[in-house]
Formats: C-alpha cells, sequence, structure tokens
C-alpha cells in the first residue's frame, strides 16, 4: 500500500507551546489561554487542509481523503485520470478531486524538463503536459495510480463509496468555537 500525503506541522506546535509557556512564565495567563485557542484553531485548520488530505492506493481500491469527505474507488470502476487542476480519479458515474495532488503552478510548469520524464512510465504518450510531471504532486499521483492499476489483479466489484469524516467536522466546530470564544472575551 502506497501513500501520498503532505508532511509538517511539528514546528508550528512547538512555536505554540513556546509562546504558551512564555506567557505563562511572565504571568499572563489570560493571554497564555488566549495563545492556546488561537493555536488550536490554526493547528486544526492546517491539519484539516494541508495534512489530512492524502491518496492510498491499495491492491483492491484507490482511497481520496479530503478535508470533508472520503471517496473509495475501486479500481475496476476507475476510467481514466485528469490531472489539469489536481489529480482527478474519473469513474462512469463521476468525478473525484483529490486535494492532496495539485498541479504545478505555472513558474513550476515552465521549469518541467524532457528529461523529468525519461524512464517513467510516460513515455509511451505523445504529449505530456506539466501537471503529469512526476516531479509535481498531481503527477506523482498519477504515476502511481497508473501502476498500481497496471498491477492489480482483483475481482472486487462495487460502486465507489463516499464517506463524511466527521473528525474533520468536529474539529473544525471547536477551532470555530475557540476562535469565537476569543472574539468574545
Amino acid at each position: 500500500m502506497a501513500t501520498l500525503q503532505p508532511q509538517w506541522m511539528l514546528k508550528f506546535l512547538n512555536m505554540v507551546a513556546l509562546t504558551f509557556f512564555s506567557f505563562l512564565y511572565a504571568g499572563y495567563v489570560k493571554e497564555a489561554m488566549v495563545s492556546l485557542l488561537n493555536g488550536f484553531a490554526v493547528s486544526v485548520v492546517i491539519w484539516i487542509f494541508v495534512i489530512m488530505p492524502k491518496i492510498v492506493y491499495s491492491n483492491q481500491r484507490i482511497e481520496i481523503h479530503n478535508p470533508f469527505t472520503t471517496v473509495k474507488v475501486p479500481w475496476t470502476e476507475v476510467i481514466g485520470y485528469l490531472t489539469k487542476y489536481s489529480f482527478t480519479v474519473q469513474t462512469v458515474t463521476a468525478k473525484y478531486s483529490s486535494w492532496a495532488a495539485p498541479a504545478p503552478s505555472i513558474f513550476a510548469a515552465r521549469r518541467t524538463h524532457k528529461a523529468d520524464f525519461k524512464s517513467r512510465d510516460l513515455t509511451s504518450k505523445t504529449i505530456i503536459t506539466p501537471s503529469e510531471s512526476p516531479n509535481s504532486a498531481s503527477g506523482a499521483a498519477y504515476v502511481l495510480a497508473m501502476r498500481y492499476q497496471r498491477s492489480i489483479q482483483t475481482d472486487e466489484l462495487g460502486s465507489p463509496v463516499k464517506s463524511i469524516n466527521w473528525t474533520s467536522v468536529v474539529l473544525s466546530v471547536c477551532a470555530l468555537a475557540a476562535v469565537a470564544y476569543n472574539f468574545v472575551h
């Protein structure tokens, strides 16, 4: 099983803790609590929108974890991929985009070179867009999906399953409550 997921956050949480303990040490308890609540709210937002989105590849299916939804698509239902704006899985009934693998910016696309595609699975294509470059998040997701789809040998039939990430919803409500509390007091 492979996972494509952005990684980082420990330094930010260390800064929140350092700020909190600095205020406590100086005797500013109210400011320490405000900084802790604000740090919590920002951490939740960063976790939900930057760290939690991921793409999970397995022999049975591809899973797209977005901030508030998760989609599990069996390989037998996948008919294609798009990488124009983000990595998108196409099925007969719908398209599912991933927040974890956006297409490169115009500046990153300008830095794409033919050598980036050598010894990759993309050599059979006649036109390769910058969003399919293995050096971009959407391109890496595309290459992994193509490899897994070629190597699978599953008889799992079924339709894509879309579910709500209740953890993200609850944490978002808590973060909004923390911010609202800080504005009221």
